[in-house]
């Protein structure tokens, strides 16, 4: 059996150790992204709970829906507000088109969920109003 030259076995280490590194680089990188997407994963979960628990509290909805309803400039507007155990009802046989703008406005910044919206136009300036938020 002949010897083996250590060169060839100090160059096989080489190589070894080599890729040895390029593949712990590789292994680290794949950490630190693994890790970047879980901490965005943390911050979208922890949102998630804040907007469900706004969501979920229908005392608090309640009242700010109330509050808006009895804004003074929706005192013109007419409205018929039906609540029931689940829904808000909000009906206007006629309003005016800024009465419609302010309300909408208040109502969509408002935490709550729209199930139905029918806005019609009866002319330039008045429009018909049907909406269903669920509480």
């Amino acid at each position: 059996m002949k010897n083996v030259n250590p060169l060839h076995i100090i160059a096989l280490l080489i190589t070894l150790l080599l890729f040895l590194f390029f593949k712990l680089h590789q292994s680290h990188e794949l950490f630190e992204q693994s890790r970047a997407d879980f901490i965005e994963t943390k911050k979208v979960a922890l949102q998630l709970v804040e907007l469900q628990s706004l969501y979920k509290n229908h005392a608090r909805i309640k009242a700010s829906l109330q509050k808006i309803l009895h804004q003074p400039s929706l005192k013109d507007a007419k409205l018929s507000v039906e609540f029931s155990a689940t829904t808000l009802k909000i009906r206007a046989k006629k309003m005016q088109r800024e009465v419609l703008k302010s309300l909408m406005g208040k109502i969509l910044n408002a935490p709550c969920n729209i199930k139905k919206l029918t806005i019609k136009r009866l002319s330039k300036t008045t429009v018909r109003l049907d909406m269903e938020i669920a509480l």
